[in-house]
């Protein structure tokens, strides 16, 4: 692998971290489209790769990896990188590894937005700052067709039609969870079968569980390309401010985000077709009525996706 990847692109995180990094690693395909890429961070920039955003992808536990984190390491698998742009605190001893392995140049940039700037705006600020422009910012993955084979197979196994909807209602935060009776309300007057999406938080919480059981189909543990699949054909979708959320919105969901304490217009998903309810200044969580959503569900139907 020496010498193969001309871009990299270290980005700690989750779900929601990695797909607010998508524009990123567009722009940078856009910017050299005959560079090799390498996303390192969160199994979701697989998923980028599947769809041509970057040409590998690599977890931050992955053995490879190991000098990147070691005194006086190297690591041969970003060895002679044009750029690497790090995501986080800067920490000097990668800075030093990654220059010892041969990157030409480091952009390190602060993982936290600041000053109310939009998340993927603030991102894309480090490929401004190795010298190209934005080419979209927007987090978008075109489903694969595995993907939607794996959605329709698990889909299937449990008897739920075509036309469905999605329900999410945890997040890796909980103070950014809107009350699960309320998700259930929603659900309940939706016209379509429900699937009640668990992520790896909320796996446990039997009481969240039996909830989804009255109102629809429970999905955990599924792989995340089969709940990108699942969420790219779903008729709408409904969650918090989560990753799922942001996910959902980047493949073309018709997208209610719920949000409490966070402030949308910095961390709201982007997409043609995501509608944001609650945040800090209409109340928090506490203030959001199931009407609102189920309101904003019609409106969230109604938009759509560019041709």
């Amino acid at each position: 692998m020496a010498g193969t990847n001309n871009t990299v692109v270290l980005r700690p995180g989750a779900l929601g971290d990695a797909v607010v990094t998508l524009p990123v690693l567009e722009s940078l395909r856009g910017a050299e489209p005959a560079a090799r890429v390498l996303a390192v961070g969160s199994p979701a920039f697989r998923l980028a790769a599947e769809c041509g955003q970057a040409d590998e992808w690599a977890a931050f536990d992955d053995a490879r990896l190991l000098g990147l984190f070691a005194e006086q390491g190297a690591c041969e698998l970003v060895a002679d990188a044009e750029l690497c742009i790090v995501y986080g605190r800067g920490d000097p001893l990668l800075r030093a590894n990654l220059e010892r392995s041969g990157v030409a140049r480091v952009v390190a940039w602060p993982a936290q937005p600041a000053g109310g700037r939009h998340v993927v705006d603030h991102l894309l600020g480090a490929v401004e700052e190795a010298g190209w422009r934005a080419g979209t910012r927007v987090p978008r993955l075109v489903a694969q067709a595995t993907w939607l084979e794996a959605a329709t197979a698990w889909l299937a196994a449990r008897g739920v039609r075509a036309e469905f909807a999605v329900v999410h209602p945890g997040s890796g935060g909980r103070a950014k969870r809107w009350a699960a009776e309320g998700f259930a309300r929603v659900a309940s007057r939706l016209p379509e079968p429900v699937v009640w999406v668990l992520g790896p938080a909320e796996a446990e919480d039997r009481a969240l569980r039996t909830l989804g059981e009255r109102v629809g189909v429970v999905a955990d543990g599924l792989p995340l390309a089969a709940l990108a699949g699942l969420l790219a054909s779903c008729r709408v979708y409904v969650g918090n401010d989560s990753g799922v959320s942001h996910l959902a919105a980047a493949v073309g969901a018709p997208t209610v985000a719920v949000f409490g304490p966070t402030d949308p217009a910095v961390w709201a998903p982007r997409g043609e077709r995501v509608v944001v309810v609650g945040g800090p200044e209409r109340g928090g969580l506490d203030a959001v009525a199931a009407e609102e959503v189920l309101a904003a569900v019609g409106r969230a139907r109604a938009l759509s996706p560019s041709p």
